[in-house]
């Protein structure tokens, strides 16, 4: 771990000492890209199976965009921001495949979806089928071997 995430580490942490010794906010602007370069990086070993590529996407505040502006720079277009309900709370979420389906002609690489450990975990199967089949993609759909403990 510290071969690896060594200096990232040291960063994150010099930043919060400075940050919390002298008040001095501004030294947490070092932590962005180290937590980020960490946190992406490894899974817990229980879901190796999933074999699953990761998209680390972070949303960017509207300043940034405007900031960018002001300076002239090129930037691609914002991605809206969407909405679920869970729990009665709303949820914001990037749709990051949006006008990415089979009907598109642009279909998404997925080959495999696993349906992860749930009680419901037939009724989520038979879900992900239906959206699979809703937007006309191919894959194959399995039940994670993961036991529920819910």
């Amino acid at each position: 771990m510290r071969e690896e995430f060594g200096e990232h580490i040291d960063v994150i942490q010099n930043s919060w000492k400075e940050a919390l010794r002298t008040g001095n906010h501004q030294a947490l602007e070092n932590t962005f890209h180290a937590f980020v370069a960490c946190a992406c990086r490894y899974k817990h070993r229980g879901f190796a199976e999933e074999k699953e590529f990761r998209i680390i996407a972070v949303p960017t505040p509207p300043q940034v965009f405007e900031l960018a502006k002001a300076e002239g720079r090129t930037i691609p277009p914002r991605k809206s921001v969407s909405h679920f309900l869970r729990n009665g709370t709303l949820v914001p979420f990037l749709n990051l495949f949006e006008n990415i389906t089979g009907e598109s002609g642009r279909p998404l690489p997925i080959e495999r979806i696993i349906v992860g450990p749930n009680a419901e975990k037939k009724k989520r199967e038979m879900a992900v089928r239906s959206l699979l089949n809703q937007n006309n993609v191919e894959a194959d759909v399995s039940m994670s071997d993961i036991p529920y403990t819910g």
